[in-house]
């Protein structure tokens, strides 16, 4: 899995999944020396850095290859609002004007979806269907939720059917180094 694939799958799992959350959380917290939200069974120890590096007062430019994710946040925001969207606070607008905006940038974030990942359920049934997974499934495809047992063979009900790109169509960057950090650019209305 590329580094953006990974990181829309924790982002939606984050959201989706408190204990995946949690864990995310607790590995975040041990990578940078702070104790873990919940004792976790025998951690190992890890070495301390030997001085630590300074913080940069600005991120540094991303060289071009690796910049997939702001692309394809880009489109998000340039076709659907997306950005503009999350960071705007709700709490001033009723259920029905966020309700009339939320449909203008579903429409338009679900068209930029298909057009880059084109996602289909990696399930063959609908949610709510009963499953049989034989013992060896493929974890990455299927993950068990509930009263999970081990992972040998198991039977359920479809939760989330998941997701599988079957296209990977994001735009490569093309713009200056100095302009790799932006999202969207700044627009400035001119008076005559």
């Amino acid at each position: 899995m590329n580094r953006l694939g990974l990181a829309w799958y924790t982002f939606m799992e984050i959201l989706s999944n408190k204990r995946f959350a949690d864990k995310v959380t607790d590995a975040i917290l041990e990578d940078f020396g702070g104790a873990p939200q919940k004792e976790a069974t025998k951690a190992k120890p890890r070495a301390a850095p030997e001085k630590p590096a300074p913080a940069p007062s600005a991120p540094p430019p991303q060289p071009a290859q690796s910049r997939d994710a702001l692309s394809l946040i880009s489109l998000f925001q340039r076709e659907g609002r997306l950005v503009d969207f999350l960071k705007e606070p709700l709490d001033a607008y009723s259920d029905d004007q966020i309700g009339a905006a939320v449909r203008d940038i579903h429409r338009n974030c679900s068209g930029v979806l298909e057009r880059v990942f084109s996602p289909k359920p990696v399930s063959g049934k609908p949610e709510g269907e009963s499953m049989e997974l034989s013992s060896g499934f493929n974890a990455e495809e299927y993950r068990l939720v509930g009263e999970v047992g081990g992972t040998a063979a198991a039977s359920g009900t479809i939760k989330h059917t998941g997701w599988r790109a079957t296209k990977y169509e994001v735009p490569q960057w093309s713009g200056s180094p100095n302009a790799q950090q932006i999202i969207a650019p700044a627009e400035v209305e001119v008076l005559k």
